[in-house]
C-alpha cells in the first residue's frame, strides 16, 4: 500500500482565508495547491516504481536520487525554490523497514509563496 500523508505547512496557511488583508496568498493557494498535486502524483509513481524491491539503502538511495533529480528540474523551471529529501536510517528505523515501509520526506518551498511545504510519502 502506498500512502501520501499529509500537507503540513510551516506558518499555518489555513488561517490565511481568515484573514481579509492577505488576498494574494489566498488567490496563490489553487496554485500552489495544483503544483503539489502535481509532485505528488509524481513522486507516488516513483515510490511505485520501487515496489517490491529489497529495503535497503541501495533502494532508499535510489528513491532519494530520483526524487531529488525531479524536483530539481522544477527548481530549474523555477516552480519551487528549495527542496530537501530525506529517506535514509532517520526516517526509516529498523522498526520501519521490519513492516516492510520506506518513509519519503520531502520538504519544499514553492516559488509563488513564502511558506515551506512537508509532504510525507509512506511506501508499504
Amino acid at each position: 500500500m502506498i500512502e501520501l500523508t499529509g500537507r503540513d505547512f510551516w506558518e499555518g496557511l489555513a488561517v490565511a482565508d481568515a484573514i481579509p488583508f492577505l488576498p494574494k496568498v489566498v488567490e496563490a493557494a489553487p496554485t500552489v495547491d495544483n503544483l503539489l498535486d502535481k509532485i505528488r502524483a509524481r513522486l507516488q509513481q516513483i515510490a511505485e516504481h520501487h515496489l517490491f524491491e529489497p529495503n535497503d539503502r541501495v533502494t532508499r538511495e535510489s528513491i532519494s536520487s530520483m526524487s531529488s533529480a525531479y524536483l530539481q528540474s522544477l527548481c530549474n523551471t523555477r516552480q519551487i525554490t528549495k527542496y530537501l529529501v530525506t529517506c535514509n536510517d532517520t526516517n526509516n528505523p529498523p522498526s520501519v523497514v521490519d513492516r516492510n515501509e520506506v518513509y519519503v520526506d520531502v520538504i519544499l518551498q514553492p516559488a509563488r509563496s513564502v511558506e515551506f511545504v512537508n509532504l510525507k510519502i509512506k511506501l508499504g
